[in-house]
Order: structure tokens, then sequence, then C-alpha cells
């Protein structure tokens, strides 16, 4: 273990979480924000997916930056480019510009995922392989239970202020973020500082790519991601158009199966003294396979409700928090440069899981079938990438 001092965990927490509240924070603004930018049919939705591609993209460049100016400085750049997109998004509110309200979505996503990618960095910096997964593991619960959250406060937002609210809100966040970071104490050694050279970056991602059992985990982490997310973004549209739950009372029972995510957090935690991140992972995808292929076989039988798509989501989310943890450190430890191994796996799964869920969001036509079937795919995927690990 390296001598730098580890920074608190409820402080990596905080920072870790900003990106994914901010994802869904204006998801129930969407019909709003239809109205007033004129979009057809699920145009609005892109408010979403911009930002979830923005923090994919913006992964690829933190690491570089981060190995050069340290992680701090990084992180503090990241999120003051947050705050440049959010007020872009706030400025294309009178400006009825649909376009500048994505480009400050994804400007914020590239920011504030600084949070996440550097945090995993650190983490790995200050404490042994075991150690890291397990705290890893007590981040993984917030930091995915933050989008549900975001959903159920945006709908607070909207019911008692306004549109402006919610960017203004995520603006004071990113300065909370700001002066979090800057208590922290630097863990990139001087000796480990490297140059930014665009053939020395090239040729660390390139070698990332090379390694096999690294992209398997790259497509095992998506599957953990876009199963959470393909049930928050689906389960909401065809709870507001097929069940017509109010959005506010909808966000509410959302809440419930979030929870999972911290009972998720709590096997992986105790569990990772006995058994190896594989047979964990196993174990997840196998409850999550599961769950999904009765939740299709029950869909045929009981007439869409609000409880059919919330249940089975418990243990969808439990699965997914053991699943993130146990690929993302492991990522860094078969990695030949850690920093760059996090940017590369953050990115490349938030893309993919961004892509996949904007796919399944233009299918929402077909029904509640679409979250069933979306998981049960992704799982198969996982299952074949788990062979080479």
């Amino acid at each position: 273990m390296n001598k730098q001092i580890a920074p608190a965990i409820w402080k990596l927490i905080i920072i870790s979480s900003m990106a994914p509240f901010f994802i869904l924070f204006p998801q129930e603004a969407l019909p709003e924000i239809k109205i007033l930018f004129h979009t057809i049919n699920n145009a609005a939705e892109i408010v979403i997916t911009t930002l979830l591609l923005g923090y994919g993209i913006g992964a690829l460049i933190h690491a570089p930056i981060a190995n050069r100016f340290g992680r701090k400085s990084a992180m503090v750049a990241g999120f003051i480019l947050s705050i440049i997109g959010i007020t872009l998004s706030i400025v294309s509110i009178p400006s009825h510009s649909f376009l500048l309200m994505n480009i400050g979505r994804t400007i914020t996503g590239i920011g504030s995922g600084s949070g996440l990618v550097i945090s995993m960095v650190m983490m790995n910096e200050t404490h042994t392989a075991q150690r890291s997964q397990q705290l890893f593991s007590l981040v993984v619960p917030f930091f995915a239970f933050s989008p549900a959250l975001g959903m159920e406060l945006g709908g607070l937002v909207m019911a008692y202020l306004n549109i402006y609210w919610l960017f203004i809100i995520m603006g004071m966040l990113s300065i909370l973020a700001i002066i979090i970071i800057l208590s922290l104490q630097e863990t990139l050694l001087k000796e480990n500082q490297t140059a930014i050279k665009a053939f020395g970056i090239i040729k660390s991602y390139a070698i990332e790519f090379k390694n096999p059992k690294f992209i398997c985990l790259i497509l095992i982490l998506t599957v953990g991601q876009s199963s959470m997310y393909v049930f928050n973004t689906i389960s909401n549209i065809i709870s507001t158009l097929k069940i017509h739950e109010p959005a506010l009372i909808y966000g509410e029972i959302v809440l419930i199966p979030s929870c999972g995510l911290f009972i998720g957090a709590a096997i992986s935690y105790f569990l990772k003294k006995k058994l190896g991140s594989k047979e964990l992972i196993t174990l997840s995808l196998s409850l999550i396979l599961t769950v999904a292929i009765i939740m299709s076989v029950l869909l045929n039988f009981i007439p869409i409700n609000i409880w059919i798509l919330i249940l089975p989501a418990a243990s969808i989310f439990i699965g997914s928090a053991i699943i993130i943890p146990n690929t993302a450190m492991k990522s860094l430890q078969v990695s030949k440069n850690p920093a760059i191994g996090s940017s590369i796996i953050t990115s490349c799964s938030l893309i993919l899981t961004s892509l996949y869920v904007s796919l399944i969001t233009s299918l929402t036509f077909l029904g509640a079938y679409m979250i069933p079937a979306a998981i049960i795919t992704l799982c198969l995927i996982a299952f074949i990438s788990l062979i080479t690990i």
C-alpha cells in the first residue's frame, strides 16, 4: 500500500454520486421540456442520454490530466467545467434552444464524471486490492442510488418550483463538490507524475485494449450499469404512458427497490473475504437473469401495474450492486496503468450503456416486455464474457 493518506470514504461517496444524480434529476421535467423546446415523440429523452454520453466521453480525458496535474486538480477542473455546462443549459431555456440545452448537458457530464473516475484511482492507490474492492462496494450503492434519488427530488422541484431550479441546484452541488475536493490530500506522488504526450497517451490506451480480460470486464460492468438504467428509464416511461401513474408518486415508489443497492453492497462487502470476484459476479448475474425471466412470464398472466415493475427491480439492483464494484476494481488490478484503466472502463461502459438505453427507449412502444427482454440479453452477454476472467 502506498504511503498516501486515504481520502475519507464519505467524501468520495459524495463526489462520485454527483454525475449519476445529474443524469435523472431532470427526468420529471421531460413533459415541460417537450413543450418548451417543441420536441417531437420521445426526443425530450435526449437530455438524459446526452449527459450519460458526455459522462462516458469525459472519462477518457480525466486520467491523463490526473496523471499530470494531480487527482485534486483534475477533479476541480472537471466540476468547473460542469458549472459551465449547467450555465449553458440555463441559458437554453429562455432562448428555447434544444441544441444548447444538450450541449450544456453533455459538458456537464464530461466535467462531473471526473468524480467517479478519479475516486476509483485514489482508492486503488491508497488501499490493498481486497480492501479497495470492499470499500468500493460501499461507494457503489450511493452513486447507483443517486439516479433514483435525483428522480424523486427532481419531481419535488418541478412540483413546487420550476425548471430553472433544477439547474441552479445542480450548480450548487457542483460547488459543494469542489469544496470537498479541496479538503482532500493529493494521492499522486510527484515522482509518478507523467507529462501529457499524445503518442504516449494513445499507446497507454492501446495497451489496455489489447487485454482480453480487461475488455470482458468492461462488458460485464456495462451489464451491471445498463440493468439499472434500463429499469429507471423504461419503467418511468411505461408508468407514465401505460399505467398513468403520477410522476411524483412513481418517484417515491421507485426508491423502494433502489434500497436493494445497499443490500447488494453489504453482500459484496462481507462475502469478499470468502468468495472471489468471479464467483460473486456469477451469483449476481444468475440472480438478475432469474428475476428477468420470472418478470417476463408474469407479464403474460398479470395485467401491467406499478408493482410488477417495481418488485423485480429490487433483485436487479442487488445484483448490480455486486457486479459493479467487483468488475470496476478488478479491472484496475489487471490494468497496466490504473488511471488509464479507470478512464477506459468508466468511459466505455457508460457509452455502451447510453447507446443501449437509447436503443431500448426507441422500442418502448413494445411495452413492459422490453425491460426483461433487454436485461436477459445483457445477462447472456455477461455470462459469455465471464468465461475469460
